[in-house]
Parts: structure tokens; C-alpha cells; sequence
């Protein structure tokens, strides 16, 4: 799992994964 902190910019709050 990634940290928070290295996750995109953009990424769903509950999904945890970057917006496309």
C-alpha cells in the first residue's frame, strides 16, 4: 500500500486511487 503522501494529487478519499 502506498502512503498517503505518495499518492497523486488527485485520488478518490475512499477509493484510494488517482482520478483518470
Amino acid at each position: 500500500m502506498k502512503k498517503k503522501s505518495d499518492l497523486p494529487e488527485k485520488v478518490c478519499p475512499v477509493c484510494q486511487r488517482p482520478f483518470q
